[in-house]
């Protein structure tokens, strides 16, 4: 090779070629996953912080011993949320208190409840996202396309002018096959 054909070829070949190598290795790494579990260590320890809850927040959950002593979530009157909004706005109000629970159909207490968010005005509700679920089977795996929204499922509509509303993450999700 010439001089002059070296120098084009370091100049001008050959970043286009790096360039290439480079993006076709990229490629490759991201569809074959290899990093996979390693961005998602990482990803873990960016989100999750050092693992020491803030002081100032609180999650208060139903647990088995209530359920015993009222029965069934779905059973109560929901005079008892309002209640609770009492109770925990009674020495100082909490910025936000969010319900991780539907409430989408009218029940018994729903004006206790709504009565009490309009007078706290700190409540979020919850919103459910139903999803289009679609199970293909073919090929060596089975996989699930729920990208399409299939329906959105409010508070009632008294809870649902009374709060602002947020979306709740399903953690479950039921396939019919």
């Amino acid at each position: 090779m010439s001089k002059l054909n070296k120098e084009v070829f370091k100049e001008k070949l050959l970043p286009v070629i790096m360039g290439i190598f480079f993006t076709a290795l990229a490629f490759f790494i991201t569809l074959s996953m290899v990093f996979y579990n390693t961005d998602k260590i990482f990803s873990d320890k960016l989100y999750q912080g050092n693992g020491v809850p803030a002081n100032n927040i609180k999650i208060i959950a139903i647990d088995e011993k209530t359920i015993a002593e009222y029965g069934d979530v779905s059973s109560w009157s929901r005079d008892i949320y309002g209640k609770l909004l009492d109770k925990l706005n009674e020495n100082s109000s909490p910025a936000v208190i969010g319900f991780d629970l539907l409430f989408v159909d009218n029940k018994a207490g729903d004006e206790e409840f709504v009565e009490a968010c309009k007078k706290y005005k700190n409540v979020v509700s919850a919103i459910n996202v139903v999803y289009k679920t679609k199970v293909d089977f073919s090929g060596d795996k089975v996989s699930i396309d729920k990208e399409n929204i299939d329906l959105l499922e409010y508070p009632f509509n008294d809870l649902k002018k009374a709060t602002d509303s947020g979306f709740v993450i399903p953690i479950l999700i039921a396939i019919t096959v």
